[in-house]
């Protein structure tokens, strides 16, 4: 397993995952400021709410950083309520 670190923004719900504890590999915010969040070991073949080991895994490789996806809201959440 090797160690990955997610960053949260300032502002909204965005989340970044690289491998640089100092958040120098992650794209400007646009708006705020990067944020470290948690350390996350991650381990080729295994999978987690944010995706495939291997997809974050490359990605980073590839870019420097993975973008964590966003929860979908559940249907419950997403209608309002008849006023």
């Amino acid at each position: 397993m090797t160690k990955y670190y997610m960053f949260r923004g300032s502002t909204g719900t965005a989340q970044m995952v690289t491998d640089d504890r100092t958040g120098a590999k992650l794209p400007k915010h646009p708006v705020g400021a990067w944020i470290f969040s948690r350390e996350l070991e991650l381990k080729p073949g295994g999978h987690s709410p944010g995706g495939s080991h291997d997809d974050i895994i490359a990605a980073i490789a590839k870019d420097g950083y993975y973008q964590w996806p966003h929860p979908e809201p559940s249907e419950e959440k997403a209608k309002t309520p008849p006023t």
